[in-house]
């Protein structure tokens, strides 16, 4: 059996504000706002590496329309 090294789906906050080059705060901000989609697992919340692409996209929307 071949083991993939594939790329995860969900990252923790740290990581995801890391690659959004924000702090934790202001993640669990856009995550309450529900700007940046999130996941419940246990006690802990993982976020989407498809929903930090998709709010990058809806951010850089807005900045050509204004």
């Amino acid at each position: 059996m071949e083991v993939m090294d594939a790329a995860p789906v969900l990252i923790p906050i740290s990581a995801a504000a890391a690659r959004l080059g924000i702090g934790r705060s202001a993640v669990y901000l856009l995550m309450d706002s529900g700007e940046l989609a999130n996941i419940k697992i246990g006690a802990s919340r993982r976020i989407p590496v498809s929903a930090i692409d998709d709010y990058v996209a809806r951010r850089l929307a807005e900045a050509s329309v204004a």
